[in-house]
């Protein structure tokens, strides 16, 4: 997001680190796991609710 603005998502290839720009995902592209980070809040909030890593797709 650019100030408040969606731009676009970038699919990530972790072997060869090429970036793709997509504004639409397709199902496929919904089905990938997500790469980022929860700052700490959302993690103690996610975590209270029984959240474990097992979870994590």
């Amino acid at each position: 997001m650019i100030k408040g603005e969606f731009i676009c998502w970038h699919i990530i290839d972790y072997e060869t680190w090429k970036r793709e720009r997509v504004e639409v995902l397709n199902h496929e592209q919904k089905q990938l796991s997500p790469w980022g980070t929860w700052n700490e809040t959302k993690l103690i909030e996610k975590l209270v609710e029984g959240w474990t890593l097992d979870e994590w797709i």
